[in-house]
């Protein structure tokens, strides 16, 4: 896969409607087909990894929901972070990577999903 220079992947998604239909993940959380479309399309289940497994291992008890970006910083290096919804920076990681995209964003949210925590993209938590 080329390269895309600039790009916000988040911007580049598309409508895939309205859906009750959810994926479980290994650590029990849900999340949406435009979530599973963004992994598979652009090869980065590892980041879904990475944000389901902060939402059980960090302390989000009335933090959320968090906002997790990756974010191209030069070449193949990019910057994880994650933000509370006061902005509040409470994790962030340089990591090196292949991904096509020079930045994606999704929501995790511990209120969703008659009480199950579950991953969104930015598009579908902002409609």
């Amino acid at each position: 896969m080329e390269q895309q220079n600039g790009r916000n992947i988040n911007k580049e998604l598309p409508f895939l409607g309205f859906s009750h239909v959810c994926y479980r993940h290994s650590t029990g959380f849900l999340y949406t087909p435009s979530v599973k479309y963004v992994a598979q399309k652009y090869i980065c289940y590892w980041f879904i990894d990475i944000i389901m497994k902060g939402g059980r291992n960090l302390d989000i008890e009335g933090r959320c929901p968090l906002y997790w970006k990756l974010k191209r910083l030069s070449g193949l290096k990019f910057r994880i972070t994650c933000h509370d919804w006061q902005e509040k920076l409470i994790w962030q990681r340089e990591i090196h990577s292949s991904f096509v995209g020079d930045e994606v964003s999704f929501v995790f949210t511990d209120e969703c999903w008659d009480h199950h925590g579950g991953m969104l993209t930015i598009s579908k938590y902002d409609e």
